[in-house]
């Protein structure tokens, strides 16, 4: 009796042996699938990333501010300035046409419909020498009217380049106002009701807050010039490479 007892339990410990051998292994058989499933999962993503072209984005905080600081050191130094805005005394101030054009309607209107403000006998002169000896795209000029004063004309464009106005004061703020309306300048014009507002109700100037609007500013003038660039507008600069054309 006690043999076929013995007998029976050592049966049933094969049983359970065996049942937990074949769970462990269909346990692992059914990890292994997973993973293989996972790892086809993967693969047909990296299929479909390989297939297509992706673009990449990368940007910086201080873009705008470094291209701006790049475009005013070149008008400093006098170079590539394409336009010349004329107060009615004869003072003169030179720019770039697309910096200006990226906050001017007066501006932007001659670059993107091909037509040019009235010539006075200098830059004719000054056109026809250059289209023939040099080949060089002509110059726009603007001549403003008598309510046009220096300090806003001045005003307007350190706006263009900087995206503030330094001299804006109770002094010179009916001076940019009128040079704002003249030129087309709609924020300049914000700008000047906002700092009225605060003139009215004594509030003092914020530097920290005057620096986050002017980098604001300064991020829609540059994607006014690229829009721009992308039209093809005041694109004078052609570079091939392969038989690609870049303009610029």
């Amino acid at each position: 009796m006690n043999t076929k007892k013995d007998d029976k339990q050592f049966r049933r410990l094969e049983n359970s042996k065996i049942d937990l051998e074949r769970g462990l292994a269909e346990k692992e058989d059914n990890e292994v699938q997973e993973v293989k499933e996972e790892w086809a999962v993967v693969g047909e993503q990296k299929g479909v990333i390989d297939d297509v072209d992706t673009t990449r984005v990368y940007s910086g905080d201080s873009y705008a501010r470094e291209t701006f600081k790049a475009l005013e050191q070149l008008r400093d130094s006098s170079l590539l300035t394409d336009l010349t805005l004329s107060t009615e005394n004869g003072q003169r101030l030179h720019a770039h046409s697309l910096v200006l054009a990226a906050v001017s309607s007066l501006v932007h209107h001659p670059l993107t419909h091909q037509r040019l403000p009235k010539w006075d006998e200098e830059m004719e002169k000054r056109r026809e020498r250059r289209d023939f000896d040099m080949n060089i795209q002509t110059e726009i000029f603007i001549s403003l009217g008598s309510e046009v004063r220096c300090v806003g004309l001045a005003g307007v464009t350190e706006f263009a380049y900087t995206g503030a106005i330094s001299a804006l004061n109770r002094d010179s703020l009916a001076q940019i106002q009128t040079a704002a309306k003249t030129l087309g300048v709609p924020r300049v014009l914000e700008l000047c009701s906002k700092e009225e507002g605060k003139m009215k109700k004594g509030v003092e100037k914020r530097a920290e807050e005057n620096k986050v609007s002017a980098e604001e500013q300064m991020k829609l003038s540059l994607q006014s010039i690229r829009q721009l660039w992308k039209e093809g507008v005041g694109c004078d600069v052609e570079l091939k490479v392969g038989g690609t054309s870049f303009h610029g």
